[in-house]
């Protein structure tokens, strides 16, 4: 029950700042989950025994987040120069904070697992402002977390139907192959109903005053046939790499979930771990598709 009541207050929560948060709030609270997301990977990796330098690596994603939100109040040319400064600084000053560790053969595994947090949070989730900011953004958001979604869905009533295969049992044992053919399979026509039917979504959206953002760049129905399908398997396969990843995380900690803070959800990484991997491919797409301007 906590489960389902804290997705009926959430979900719709994650669509209102999707559709009608302003730039700079939207960022903000992608900025704050990052940070939520980033604690509990570096407390993950406190539970490896090695203790996580959570003040440098929080520290850098509180600025990249921030100096976005000060480029929102500021318009011009978006200059990426002092984020690609700081964040590549990070190991580095890492590295000279782990000389301050009493047992030196756990000063390049901090400032190695610490750092991690970059790639795997803060670069992840930075993604999400640069593409809601493209006039199709919107739409490919909304595209990847019903993608998502509705593959977790089509994975757990298929795998609890007729799931007999175990796909990872060292690392999830609950997964079977039987449920990830059918998120896929599931997905991906669902990806390519939304791709054929964009138009239509973001007129409904406009006509509702939910958004003013309009659909995807012009294309013949065979590409956005084609597109949808291709699009939507990338997600759903990535999704379901993110979700292993993490779980091979949370096993080598010996935890349950990475938080608590989402009562039947466990922590805010539990929630994100499939969008993290997700989110790269819709990036790709839209970076190969539509110039980021950045």
């Amino acid at each position: 029950m906590k489960r389902v009541l804290t997705a009926i207050v959430l979900i719709p929560l994650v669509l209102l700042v999707l559709f009608k948060a302003p730039m700079w709030l939207f960022t903000l609270v992608v900025g704050v989950v990052a940070m939520g997301a980033a604690w509990e990977y570096l407390k993950l990796v406190d539970a490896y025994g090695v203790a996580s330098m959570k003040a440098l690596t929080l520290a850098l994603i509180a600025f990249v987040f921030g100096y976005f939100i000060y480029d929102t109040f500021h318009p011009g040319p978006f200059s990426l120069s002092r984020l690609v400064i700081a964040i590549l600084l990070l190991p580095f000053l890492l590295l000279v904070e782990a000389m301050a560790t009493d047992e030196l053969p756990k000063a390049l595994p901090r400032a190695s697992m610490s750092a991690l947090a970059v790639p795997y949070v803060l670069l992840t989730l930075f993604c999400f402002p640069l593409i809601r900011a493209l006039p199709s953004g919107v739409f490919l958001i909304l595209f990847m977390c019903i993608v998502v979604w509705s593959g977790d869905i089509f994975a757990y009533y298929a795998g609890r139907a007729v799931g007999r295969h175990k796909l990872a049992p060292r690392i999830s044992p609950g997964k079977t192959w039987e449920g990830t053919i059918a998120s896929f399979v599931g997905s991906v026509f669902l990806a390519h109903l939304l791709f054929v039917h964009n138009r239509q979504i973001m007129e409904a959206l406009n006509h509702w005053h939910l958004t003013d953002s309009g659909g995807l760049l012009d294309m013949s129905k065979e590409m956005l046939l084609l597109s949808g399908i291709v699009l939507g398997a990338g997600v759903n396969i990535a999704a379901q790499i993110g979700d292993l990843v993490e779980s091979m995380l949370k096993r080598g900690a010996g935890v349950k979930d990475s938080g608590a803070i989402l009562p039947g959800h466990g922590g805010i990484l539990d929630r994100i771990d499939a969008l993290l991997f997700a989110l790269h491919i819709v990036f790709l797409y839209a970076f190969f598709s539509v110039p980021l301007n950045i």
